[in-house]
């Protein structure tokens, strides 16, 4: 996880707005067997995280393509 959340920080971070930010470090505090399944589209996340997730699978794909 720390290569899909660092990589999306590194190239998305200064896009996030005030409450993205606290939404992010609240992320980071999830367990990290979670965080991936939510990533990998294997169940669905918290309500609250769904919109941020979005944003960070919608990222890793470059023209059709993962990364």
């Amino acid at each position: 996880m720390d290569l899909i959340l660092g990589r999306f920080w590194d190239e998305a971070g200064n896009a996030l707005g005030a409450s993205e930010l606290d939404l992010y470090e609240d992320l980071l505090g999830e367990n990290d067997q979670e965080l991936y399944a939510w990533v990998g589209g294997e169940c669905e996340p918290p309500d609250r995280f769904v919109c941020l997730i979005a944003r960070i699978k919608a990222h890793g794909t470059v023209s059709g393509r993962r990364r």
